[in-house]
């Protein structure tokens, strides 16, 4: 009796088949990774986008419209607020002591699923509540020109955001805002390399 040697047409065939199933498989794995890390990235370049432009026009004395009141107002403070416990971002105003929101953005809202802040994963603000506050007005001369609460220490404060998988995974650290009251700005500075063990980020691309 000959020795059976080689394989038969029909071994070879399905192991190209379980080849391409599993090739199939890790391939959509990555694709849907890879799409959730670009719409959380829009979703994080929106809300830095329209922080820095409310800081801007508070730094420049620029004045905001007011679609609620329908006119042009300078306002006397405006206020940036990440609030981490609901995954907020505050923009609001005060003149002549009322507190008028400019804009407020929920990172689950149907409003921000148009910046692809959607329920299919989650931005995840860190833990740190910041709230920035730049004073215009003339009226009190003791306010502090552009203040910072809610950091870690007197001058500077970073808020951090998370990619975290539906269900049980672990959140990866995307992105970090840091607030230096000192020279009054908002960096972003974006996560180049994860741990994968603990989510955390390893390098900055500043």
């Amino acid at each position: 009796m000959k020795n059976k040697k080689g394989f038969t047409i029909l071994e070879i065939i399905m192991v190209i088949g379980i080849i391409s199933i599993l090739f199939l498989t890790l391939k959509n794995t990555f694709q849907y990774k890879q799409k959730d890390y670009l719409y959380a990235e829009t979703c994080i370049n929106k809300i830095y986008g329209d922080m820095n432009n409310f800081s801007y026009a508070a730094m420049t004395s620029k004045w905001l419209y007011s679609w609620g009141a329908d006119q042009i107002i300078y306002p006397d403070q405006y206020i940036i607020k990440l609030n981490s416990s609901d995954n907020l971002l505050d923009l609001k105003y005060k003149k002549d002591n009322s507190t008028i929101y400019y804009k407020r953005y929920i990172l689950w809202s149907e409003e921000m699923a148009n910046y692809y802040c959607t329920k299919w994963y989650t931005t995840k603000l860190s833990w740190d509540n910041i709230t920035i506050t730049i004073n215009k007005t003339q009226k009190d001369n003791s306010l502090w020109g552009y203040t910072l609460y809610g950091s870690q220490n007197l001058f500077t404060g970073a808020s951090y955001f998370f990619l975290c998988p539906q269900g049980w995974g672990i959140c990866k650290e995307l992105a970090m805002f840091e607030i230096d009251a000192r020279i009054q700005a908002i960096k972003k500075k974006v996560c180049i390399t994860i741990d994968d063990t603990t989510g955390l980020c390893t390098k900055r691309d500043q």
